[in-house]
C-alpha cells in the first residue's frame, strides 16, 4: 500500500519526487524581512530591507547541480 511510510522506503521514487521539485520548485521566490542585520560575502544587508530569495535560479545553478 502506498502511504507515506512506504514511500520512505523507495528511494528511487523519492529520489524522482525530489528531483522533480527541485528542477520545477512550486514558489519561484519568496521574500523575507530580515530580523538583524547580516553580512553575506562581504556585502552589509540592513534589517531595514526585505530580501528575495529566487528559488527557480537556486535550481538551476550549474555549480550547484
Amino acid at each position: 500500500m502506498l502511504n507515506y511510510d512506504s514511500m520512505n522506503e523507495m528511494h528511487y521514487f523519492s529520489n524522482c519526487i525530489n528531483e522533480t521539485l527541485r528542477v520545477d520548485a512550486p514558489p519561484i521566490s519568496f521574500g523575507i524581512q530580515l530580523t538583524e542585520s547580516i553580512d553575506v560575502l562581504g556585502t552589509k544587508i540592513s534589517d531595514a530591507h526585505q530580501v528575495l530569495i529566487n528559488i527557480h535560479g537556486l535550481h538551476h545553478n550549474e555549480e550547484e547541480w
